[in-house]
């Protein structure tokens, strides 16, 4: 998500993702302040420190909660960048924002598993220090063999839990951040896009 606002506040850009995230429609946007996506989650020391870090001509970053246009709440790592002449006088602020709702729910599910999994572990490192310790003292026949089949069983069990676990770290845990762009490469992405697209 991305908008670019002048000095006081005022989008006067909002691109594409602004709209699908959101639900405001650029031409709704446009003209207003951010304050349309204020969930009040954040206090006004929140944004205190937001305007004095702006005001002093430097980026301004954190994770916030914004609402979408029906009332949705998402959470976002927000940037804000002054834009400034070459004497140094701010002329715009560009935002831009990254949804990390996807990301937290990512992380909630891998910390149940991850004490799922740690409990299976736990459970089968007991059962096999149990049949170790039953051999050791001695036993028939018989119950050798249930005990070296119950290890071997555990064994397999935890080789098992390793694998799936890569596989849903895999799964879940991929690549959030976006790999970071050359001037080069943005420019021509952006005379590509002005080609394709004169409005």
């Amino acid at each position: 998500v991305m908008f670019i606002t002048d000095t006081e506040w005022r989008i006067e850009y909002a691109n594409p993702a602004f709209e699908r995230v959101t639900g405001y429609a650029a031409a709704e946007a446009i003209g207003e302040t951010p304050r349309m996506l204020r969930s009040e989650t954040q206090g006004d020391a929140f944004y205190e420190q937001m305007w004095e870090t702006l005001g002093a001509g430097e980026t301004w970053e954190a994770t916030l909660t914004n609402r979408t246009k029906t009332g949705e709440r998402y959470r976002c790592k927000q940037r804000v960048v002054p834009i400034t002449t070459d004497q140094g006088h701010v002329t715009h602020f560009a935002a831009i924002e990254t949804d990390i709702t996807e990301q937290q729910l990512i992380d909630q599910i891998l910390g149940v598993l991850n004490r799922i999994l740690r409990h299976n572990v736990r459970t089968s490192v007991n059962v096999i220090e149990g049949f170790t310790d039953l051999l050791e003292s001695g036993v028939d026949e018989a119950e050798r063999s249930a005990a070296i089949r119950a290890i071997r069983e555990r064994a397999t069990a935890l080789s098992d839990i390793s694998e799936r676990t890569a596989t849903l770290r895999n799964l879940l845990g991929g690549e959030t951040e976006p790999s970071p762009l050359g001037m080069a490469e943005i420019t021509r992405l952006v005379d590509d896009y002005r080609a394709g697209y004169d409005d």
